[in-house]
Formats: structure tokens, sequence, C-alpha cells
């Protein structure tokens, strides 16, 4: 597969409770996909804003894109 980068919606779908856009947005990351750095600024505003994430739980979740 050819080198892509993600929009954070893809990585905000993940969390996402409709089971066909999460299963399809993990497949996505499975592909390893380049992510931008804003990409990651975007989706840690709308998971504090929206979902209320907690710093340790917004730093969990980098570390899972990023290490996975």
């Amino acid at each position: 597969m050819t080198d892509f980068f993600l929009d954070s919606n893809v990585l905000i779908y993940i969390l996402d409770t409709d089971q066909s856009k999460s299963k399809r947005a993990i497949s996505l990351l499975a592909d390893r996909p380049k992510v931008n750095s804003q990409v990651l600024v975007e989706v840690v505003n709308v998971c504090r804003r929206k979902y209320g994430y907690s710093k340790s739980e917004l730093i969990s979740l980098w570390r899972n894109f990023l290490e996975d």
C-alpha cells in the first residue's frame, strides 16, 4: 500500500459508538498511515472539549496512536 495521511476525523471515528465507523477507522490505522502532528492536536482538542478526557487519558490516547 502507498503512504497516506489520516485526517483527524478518522482518528476520532475510532472512539465512535457507530461500530461501522470505528471498525473502518481501525482498519485504516492498521495500515500504518502517516499522522500529522496537527491532526494529533485536533484530536486532543475534540476529545478534551467534546468527550471530557482528562490529561492522563489524552496522553494515553496519543501513546496508543503513536506506538501501534
